[in-house]
C-alpha cells in the first residue's frame, strides 16, 4: 500500500526506474529510457518550476509523446483566461500569449481563435426565451481525463517506488474520472459532496501549490477498501477529480452523491431540445485549494 512521502520544495525528485513508469514496458528503443517531467515544463508557465519540486521518471518514448501531445492544447486552453476576467495573474496571461496560436483539438483552430459562442432560443412554458454568451476555450474532455491519468499513475508510481527494485506500481483496479471543472464552476455541488465524502479518507499524496501555484494534487485512500479519491487544479484554472481501484465501490459512492440541478428542456427552433445549467462559483473564504487538503 502507498503511503505519505514528504516532498522537498526545492528541488525535483528522479527516480530511476527500469520500466515505463506509465505502462509498464520495457525500454526497447535506443533513446529509452526517456527522461519525463510528470508536471510538464511546458504545462505550467514558463519558470515556474525553478526551485520548486516536480517528479521525473523514465518512460517510454510512446507514453512519452503521447502526454507531450495532450499537454500541449491542453495547457494553452487551461491558461486561456475567461472573457471579462479582469485579475488574471501575469505568469498566466504571458504564457497564454505565448500560446495562443497553438492549435486546439477540439475545434482544429488556434486556442486564440477558439471562443465558442452560444445561443439558446425557444418555448419554456409559455415564455419565449433567448440565451447568448462566450465561453473561453473549451477542450476535449477525453483528452484532459487521459492527460490526468497520466499524471496520476507517475505520483502513484513515487507512493509505491522501491529504490532496490528500482520500480513502482499502479493502482490495482478502475481509473474513474467524475468531473472538470471550470474556476467559475468550483462551488458545483457535485464536486463538494465528493469533497465532503472523502474529506476524512487517509491522507496519502498532497502536493497543493506546486509550480508556483499553478499546479495541485491530492490523493486520499479509503479507510479499508481498494479506492482512492484524487483531484488535480491545472493552471488555477481547472478541477478534475474521480477515483482509482475498486470499481464497484467508487460507483456506489457516485450515485450518492449530489447532483447540480438543470433547468427545464427548451424546444429549440430547429426541433431538437435543450437545456442550461448555471455554474457555480465557490466563495474565496470557503476553498482550501481541494476542500478536504489540510
Amino acid at each position: 500500500m502507498p503511503n505519505t512521502r514528504p516532498l522537498s520544495h526545492q528541488q525535483p525528485r528522479r527516480l530511476r526506474n527500469i520500466r515505463c513508469a506509465y505502462c509498464n514496458a520495457e525500454f526497447t528503443e535506443p533513446s529509452e529510457p526517456e527522461k519525463e517531467h510528470v508536471i510538464g515544463r511546458n504545462f505550467v508557465p514558463k519558470g515556474t518550476h525553478n526551485q520548486q519540486w516536480n517528479l521525473h521518471v523514465n518512460s517510454c518514448h510512446i507514453c512519452n509523446e503521447r502526454k507531450s501531445k495532450l499537454e500541449n492544447d491542453l495547457s494553452a486552453i487551461t491558461l486561456y483566461p475567461d472573457p471579462g476576467q479582469e485579475e488574471v495573474d501575469s505568469l498566466r496571461w504571458s504564457a497564454a500569449e505565448r500560446k495562443s496560436k497553438t492549435y486546439s483539438q477540439r475545434t482544429g483552430k488556434p486556442v486564440a481563435d477558439s471562443i465558442e459562442e452560444v445561443k439558446l432560443s425557444g418555448r419554456l412554458g409559455l415564455a419565449e426565451v433567448t440565451f447568448s454568451f462566450s465561453s473561453k476555450p473549451q477542450f476535449d474532455e477525453n483528452r484532459a481525463f487521459e492527460l490526468a491519468g497520466f499524471q496520476l499513475r507517475g505520483f502513484f508510481f513515487l507512493l509505491t517506488y522501491d529504490a532496490e527494485q528500482q520500480m513502482g506500481n499502479s493502482w490495482p483496479g478502475y481509473y474513474m474520472p467524475i468531473g472538470a471543472l471550470p474556476i467559475n464552476d468550483w462551488g458545483n455541488p457535485l464536486v463538494l459532496s465528493f469533497a465532503n465524502y472523502v474529506k476524512d479518507w487517509d491522507m496519502r499524496f498532497t502536493a497543493v501549490r506546486l509550480a508556483q501555484g499553478f499546479f495541485g494534487v491530492v490523493i486520499k485512500k479509503h479507510p479499508t477498501e481498494a479506492l482512492w479519491s484524487w483531484a488535480l487544479e491545472w493552471n488555477k484554472s481547472t478541477r478534475l477529480f474521480g477515483f482509482l481501484g475498486d470499481r464497484a465501490k467508487a460507483q456506489e459512492i457516485v450515485d450518492a452523491l449530489e447532483v447540480p440541478q438543470q433547468s427545464s428542456w427548451i424546444e429549440q427552433p430547429e426541433g431538437n431540445k435543450t437545456r442550461y445549467r448555471e455554474e457555480v462559483p465557490l466563495p474565496s473564504d470557503s476553498d482550501d485549494l481541494f476542500l478536504f487538503a489540510p
